[in-house]
Order: C-alpha cells, then sequence, then structure tokens
C-alpha cells in the first residue's frame, strides 16, 4: 500500500480554522486598544499591544507578518476544503475565506 501524501478535507477544514485564530486575536486585541481609548497615540497603542506579546514578538512588523502568513494559509486550507459536500462545512470555508482576506487587507494597510 502507496501513501500519496493525502490530507482528508476535514482536516484541512480544521487546519483552516487553526491557522485563522491568530489573526484574529490579533485583531480583537487591537480593535480592543481602539475601543477603550479612542484618541490614544498610536506609538502608546502599539507599545500596549506588544505588551501583551512574549519577548520574542516585541516587534508589530513580526506581528503582521506572522498574521499575514497565517491569513494566506487559511485562505488556502479553506479553498481546499470548500471542495467538501457538507453544506455547513462550507459555509465555514467560505466565512473563513472572507475574514481571512479582510484581516489580510487590514494587517497589509496597517504596514504602509
Amino acid at each position: 500500500m502507496s501513501s500519496k501524501g493525502y490530507i482528508s478535507k476535514s482536516t484541512t477544514a480544521i487546519l483552516a480554522l487553526v491557522f485563522f485564530i491568530p489573526p484574529l486575536y490579533f485583531f480583537i486585541l487591537w480593535a480592543r486598544l481602539g475601543w477603550i481609548d479612542a484618541e490614544m497615540d498610536v506609538d502608546i497603542k502599539v507599545g500596549r499591544f506588544l505588551g501583551y506579546f512574549p519577548h520574542f514578538l516585541q516587534s508589530i512588523s513580526r506581528i503582521h507578518y506572522i498574521s499575514i502568513v497565517c491569513c494566506v494559509m487559511a485562505i488556502y486550507l479553506s479553498a481546499v476544503a470548500f471542495k467538501q459536500h457538507e453544506l455547513y462545512i462550507r459555509v465555514g470555508m467560505m466565512l473563513i475565506v472572507l475574514f481571512s482576506a479582510f484581516l489580510l487587507v487590514f494587517n497589509i494597510y496597517q504596514m504602509i
């Protein structure tokens, strides 16, 4: 019996969700800081945002790069898992693609 490296579509759906969680978490943390004090200076906001992370993630650009890679992986894995016949998985994968695309654009915009 030969192995072709096949990964089931259910596994890719779960992996897509796993890769979607970190960018969503980063976005929620960033948005929460904006909701707490809307007139907060950007430098103070970045400092408080970086305070949530360990020392090796104390760079806003590193967090953006991680978020962009996770968004691209979530979009790719969702597209692979979208070929399943179950409707709830297809709807979930479509939502992950839409929200990941939004987070991807948000991260690229924040880097500029």
